[in-house]
């Protein structure tokens, strides 16, 4: 996204903006807010693309919201805590609205979008942590009518993925790395469905890197039962949090584990009865990992990169300082390579960058902390350089990461819109992907 902020003026009760607009990284940051309480509509002029992270988030005596023809994105939380939002006027260009834009926006009654149902239909509204439920429960007024083709059905290569992975299980493995990404995405999941990879190794070995919120449990065990995984030879947890750890104790009570991996951060109640059920089980428990670590899998290579000792001190506070402690591993089948980080904020990696430089380097790349806008920064994205990135959330991540994704060559990868994904790597480089709503990617070896 075009970081220049937006051209702003006041007229009466009426704040009007032009350009192309940015996000900001707090509420309350955009330079209009000193006159927050006197703003009650809102105008975006022809010419913006998107109406940024936080952009009017805070503004609660805002009643009206008009958006232009051309527009096509809304941030995260750009309308959050607009108490008194009543009536938004939304463009037929409108593609995503992005996760908590209208968060707290509970007097919004009615939705003027100047296309069809049909079109509407089509826009992707994230539905993470129910932040957008005053939308979808105001009244839409489709000012375009109720015509219009509706959308083909997409089709659905679920059982197509989890056929071919379940063939190369039982077969020991065929030579390549397979990173499987289940979609977790439930109706009305009271928080982010959270993280959940699967890695099968080039002799058919198994790890998997978090497991997810516990409302999201039926995703995966089902994905695990649909496998015929009866046991998994590692789980790495890559940092205590509900969305990455909220199904390991029920993963573990229905199959055994070999080996858990983690930082070893403190424990809380959860991990410190999941640690304790796995010692019981006679799960091997590694010391708390850091950054220098290495061993093989099937001849695989894995490296962790992060964290450190001591830890470096995080301004993203209590969650932002677990987040920071997420472990960042990258693994080398070959010349191919992944790399995976948890929920790592921009900071940390403009510090990771700094440490490494070109050593994160990696062909596939699972997008920080959901591919939100806290993170997958363009210095991030520069260094690793990832031909395909992986964001496993219930909506498709950050439009200006996508964007600058995009500029540097990369596909963009979500499970919250392409569904479950399977991504294969050879010794050489090569790649391929395949999606559950029928995306196939091949890149021969670079």
């Amino acid at each position: 996204m075009d970081e220049k902020p937006f051209a702003w003026r006041l007229s009466g009760d009426e704040l009007i903006l032009s350009g192309r607009g940015r996000d900001w990284a707090a509420s309350g940051e955009a330079p209009w807010y000193a006159c927050a309480g006197t703003i009650r509509r809102l105008t975006v002029e022809p010419g913006a693309l998107a109406l940024g992270v936080y952009a009017l988030a805070g503004c609660a005596a805002l009643e009206e919201a008009a958006l232009p023809e051309g527009l096509r994105y809304i941030g995260a939380k750009a309308f959050s805590g607009c108490a008194g939002l009543k009536t938004v006027y939304l463009p037929a260009s409108l593609e995503e609205v992005d996760l908590k834009a209208f968060r707290g926006c509970e007097a919004l009654t009615d939705i003027c979008y100047a296309g069809t149902k049909a079109q509407w239909q089509a826009v992707r509204i994230s539905p993470a942590s129910r932040g957008n439920r005053p939308l979808l429960d105001a009244r839409l007024h489709c000012l375009g009518g109720g015509g219009g083709a509706s959308a083909a059905p997409l089709p659905d290569r679920r059982e197509e993925i989890i056929r071919t992975l379940r063939g190369i299980l039982e077969q020991g493995g065929d030579g390549r790395l397979h990173i499987l990404a289940p979609s977790l995405s439930v109706p009305d999941c009271p928080g982010k469905s959270g993280d959940c990879t699967l890695l099968v190794f080039p002799a058919g070995r198994t790890m998997l890197i978090d497991a997810g919120l516990a409302f999201c449990r039926e995703r995966v065990l089902s994905m695990l039962e649909d496998l015929g995984l009866k046991r998994l030879d590692a789980f790495l947890l890559s940092h205590p949090h509900p969305d990455h750890m909220g199904n390991v104790l029920a993963v573990a009570e229905s199959r055994s584990i070999g080996a858990y991996w983690s930082a070893g951060m403190p424990p809380g109640d959860a991990e410190a009865e999941l640690t304790a059920y796995l010692r019981a089980k006679g799960t091997a428990l590694s010391r708390p990992l850091r950054a220098g670590d290495r061993w093989e899998l099937d001849g695989a290579a894995l490296e962790v990169l992060h964290p450190v000792d001591p830890m470096p001190e995080t301004d993203g506070g209590e969650d932002g300082a677990v987040n920071d402690c997420s472990v960042l591993l990258r693994l080398t089948h070959g010349k191919a390579s992944y790399l995976t980080g948890g929920d790592l904020y921009a900071g940390m990696e403009a510090a990771l960058v700094r440490r490494y430089g070109p050593r994160l380097r990696a062909d596939v790349m699972k997008t920080n902390h959901h591919g939100l806008y806290t993170s997958n920064s363009r210095l991030w994205l520069e260094a690793v350089s990832p031909r395909i990135a992986l964001t496993e959330s219930d909506d498709g991540g950050s439009y200006a990461a996508r964007e600058t994704a995009a500029a540097l060559g990369a596909e963009w990868i979500s499970t919250g819109q392409d569904g479950m994904t399977l991504i294969s790597l050879d010794r050489l480089g090569g790649l391929e992907a395949l999606t559950r709503y029928g995306r196939r990617i091949r890149k021969e070896t670079p």
